[in-house]
């Protein structure tokens, strides 16, 4: 804090954890979950930091999706909820590969629920209509999501909007 200070930066203080001896990764992961979801957190951490510490969780000491719906009190289809955040997180990290990590992970933030509705739709089509069909829908909702289309607007692509734009084409 004081360099900080020394530099011209004050940014009114800073929460120091003192970890005991002994303390090990398993541990911080655990201090990280309990200070995501403390209800009195001035600042909430972003959707995909969020994504992204669970994943950290699950890898570490190849924790399961039960204990981490455990972890979070998800209990009422948690581990469905789990295994959902998993397939988003995904996702974003296959959208950010095709760009050549050009895209942020910020760029997803601000989309929790067009990014739900994505996943939920993707899944359905797949199953009714085939996985290519199921990729051109995600591929059009991650484009509109990333152009700032609304989560509304996003929803209307599905099987029906393709097929409008294939009748337009032809």
């Amino acid at each position: 804090l004081k360099k900080l200070k020394e530099n011209g930066r004050d940014f009114g203080g800073i929460d120091v954890a003192v970890l005991e001896e002994g303390t090990d990764l398993d541990d911080i992961m655990q201090y990280e979950l309990a200070l995501q979801f403390r209800t009195y957190t001035l600042q909430k951490y972003s959707y995909v930091n969020q994504l992204r510490t669970y994943e950290k969780y699950l890898k570490m000491n190849d924790n399961s999706y039960k204990d981490l719906a455990s972890k979070i009190g998800w209990k009422r289809n948690g581990e469905k909820k789990v295994k959902q955040c998993m397939r988003i997180l995904d996702l974003i990290n296959e959208a950010r590969k095709k760009s050549n990590f050009k895209l942020k992970y910020a760029q997803f933030d601000n989309n929790e629920e067009a990014l739900k509705n994505l996943d939920e739709a993707y899944n359905s089509i797949k199953v009714n209509f085939g996985e290519a069909q199921a990729n051109e829908v995600k591929n059009l909702r991650l484009l509109a999501i990333l152009q700032g289309v609304n989560k509304d607007g996003v929803r209307a692509i599905d099987q029906d909007f393709l097929e409008q734009l294939t009748d337009r084409a032809e």
